[in-house]
């Protein structure tokens, strides 16, 4: 419950209230979630967390060694691709 509610609550949050980026007391509370990416890719910590979920939710329940390893190298070769070519992090 907490390893999905509380992460998505937390971005939903930030989407909705974008005035308040650059509020202290936010940053404060949420600041981790945010504060090291780009600001037009202000929730790709979500997409981070999701990755992690699911890796752990394919090793756990894929059927075989092989299939695990198959699709996780896979999972990995794509999210890597996409993750140097977005460059969701600051440049600061």
């Amino acid at each position: 419950m907490y390893a999905v509610v509380c992460p998505v609550a937390a971005i939903v949050y930030l989407g909705l209230h974008k005035d308040r980026h650059t509020n202290a007391k936010l940053k404060f509370r949420f600041g981790l979630l945010f504060t090291g990416f780009a600001p037009q890719w202000w929730y790709y910590e979500l997409v981070m967390y999701l990755r992690k979920i699911s890796i752990t939710l394919i090793a756990t329940f894929a059927s075989s060694y092989q299939q695990q390893l198959h699709i996780v190298m896979g999972m990995m070769y794509l999210l890597m691709y996409l993750h140097e070519h977005i460059r969701p992090f600051d440049d600061a």
